[in-house]
């Protein structure tokens, strides 16, 4: 398992099919009743409510509404404080949390209170320290409270005292360090113990082993770890690692993928890897293909904040994603069943601003994208990845929104405006011949290299793709209606099909004037496509 995580994501180099999904996120912030946008964990319980914790408090999610629990001096059946940094859920269904300060509480879901242990430094079988940091629980029941400055902790089995585990200079098998940052307990019934000076693995017998890092110099800090197959991965500020039963740990490696730090990972429905980082998150789809996805605060659908924390997958396949900066951002199950591309603001790297009033299919399979205000891009829907490829001078057309596109044989550009213009080779050139102040809106290249451009309420013209001069197409405007074209596409044969307000008609191949289509009653006609077998479709 662990040579599968280390190199499939290593050896998928070769370009995919299939794009790369872009996800749109739903964002819930302190307006939608979170108690605080510094969000550190969310956990789900047996019933299927989430458990986020906040700087500000404990918030419990039902799908409609947050409920929220706070330190309230006069409820000693209330949290002890309000920093909520760890979160679990024990084998009997217990929600236990803690953070810095807040020491170890559970919820007893019956009376709706805390109870709490604190420690106390004149009783030796208190809680060690009060800052807890990781809780996990072992087969046997015990559950292990990880603590800042204080070791590791085993609640007694009655819940009335702790044995202590504490780093010991002189023994090397003790811990690592008494700064415990993370919990989790394999399908094998060890616990492995992320510090902040590395990575312990406890044996059921009691044994405790120090993981090896080969090549990691100064001090790791494993912030988290997750179970997957035989191995476990550990999130860390060197990046993130694979460790199996030998206790030594292999960088994980994947094509674009920088070593920098890592907060948590979690693997989806679908197997797909995310990265919670300082950053933005990562994301590694389950054939190697990687994408970063970077913070973009206040614009709707995106990640909300930059310092990830933490990952879950809910049990419907749903993703929550806790940022220290902000809040809790949702993904659903089927998220990646659309691509979503936009621009985003300080990323020179993104579509270019404004609507999109134009799309075409570019010869090297990536498409071509009008803008608003002039531009033109090319968007490669596999990678997500953006070329400025045209930005139309604002005096050659009379107004720069790009209507339409086309990309002909000879990889010349013609883009559609108030007026028709072609770039080739870094030269844009107009068309002559076309009525002044009409919207091109339509484009067709025909086999033999000619340009249709069908013009708002005018009509359809013919370019001369060598002299750049257009005429009018006979019976292309003969009324208002057959004036404004809907649709326009040649069939195999070389024919022009067109839908216009009038109904359906033909530029057959060599023929210069259009013709109604036999046997299609007159009327309004949106849109047509052509069935394998050769029938025609139409939408009224």
């Amino acid at each position: 398992m662990l040579q599968a995580l280390l190199l499939g994501a290593a050896l998928a180099a070769a370009p995919a099919p299939a794009p790369l999904p872009t996800p749109l996120f739903r964002h819930y912030g302190v307006d939608d009743g979170l108690p605080s946008s510094a969000v550190y964990m969310t956990v789900q319980d047996r019933e299927g409510f989430l458990w986020i914790g906040t700087r500000d408090g404990l918030a419990r999610y039902d799908g409609v509404g947050f409920e929220v629990f706070r330190h309230d001096d006069r409820d000693p059946g209330s949290l002890p404080a309000n920093d909520i940094s760890t979160l679990f859920v024990d084998r009997d269904g217990g929600v236990w949390a803690g953070g810095e300060g807040t020491g170890l509480n559970r919820y007893d879901a019956k009376t709706q209170r805390f109870e709490h242990w604190r420690h106390d430094p004149k009783d030796p079988a208190s809680l060690a320290g009060d800052d807890v940091w990781a809780l996990a629980q072992t087969p046997d029941g015990a559950l292990w409270v990880g603590l800042y400055a204080a070791g590791l902790d085993r609640l007694a089995p009655d819940a009335k005292g702790f044995i202590h585990l504490r780093h010991d200079d002189a023994d090397p098998a003790s811990l690592v360090s008494d700064t415990v940052m993370s919990l989790q307990v394999d399908a094998k019934g060890r616990l492995w113990i992320g510090t902040d000076a590395g990575l312990d693995l406890r044996e059921p017998d009691g044994r405790l082993r120090h993981v090896v890092f080969p090549g990691v110099d100064g001090p790791l800090r494993i912030w988290r770890t997750e179970e997957r197959g035989d191995a476990v991965l550990a999130a860390t500020n060197a990046g993130v690692f694979a460790v199996d039963g030998d206790a030594v740990a292999r960088r994980l490696a994947v094509d674009g993928l920088d070593a920098h730090g890592v907060y948590a990972t979690a693997h989806d429905a679908r197997g797909a890897l995310w990265l919670a980082t300082a950053n933005g998150l990562d994301y590694i789809d389950a054939d190697g293909r990687y994408r970063h996805i970077a913070a973009v605060p206040g614009l709707a659908g995106a990640l909300p904040g930059a310092v990830q924390m933490h990952v879950l997958c809910d049990r419907e396949g749903g993703l929550w994603f806790s940022s220290q900066d902000g809040g809790l951002a949702y993904l659903p199950p089927r998220w990646q069943a659309f691509g979503y591309y936009r621009h985003l603001p300080d990323h020179p790297e993104s579509l270019s601003p404004g609507r999109i009033p134009s799309l075409a299919p570019a010869r090297d399979g990536r498409l071509l994208v009008g803008g608003q205000t002039g531009s033109v891009d090319r968007l490669d829907p596999a990678t997500g990845k953006v070329e400025h490829v045209a930005f139309v001078p604002p005096g050659l057309p009379s107004t720069r929104q790009v209507e339409a596109l086309a990309e002909d044989a000879a990889g010349r550009l013609w883009i559609g405006q108030q007026g028709l213009a072609v770039a080739d080779a870094g030269r844009v050139r107009a068309v002559q011949g076309l009525p002044a102040n009409v919207r091109v809106q339509l484009l067709a290249i025909a086999a033999d290299g000619s340009v249709y451009a069908s013009l708002s309420g005018a009509g359809v013209y013919r370019v001369d793709a060598a002299t750049l001069h257009a005429e009018a197409v006979a019976g292309s405007n003969d009324t208002p209606d057959a004036g404004q074209t809907e649709q326009m596409r040649f069939d195999v044969r070389g024919a022009l099909w067109r839908a216009t307000g009038a109904g359906m008609d033909r530029l057959s191949a060599g023929a210069t004037r259009f013709a109604p289509v036999p046997g299609i009653a007159p009327g309004h006609v949106f849109g047509f496509a052509f069935a394998d077998d050769g029938t025609l479709w139409l939408a009224r």
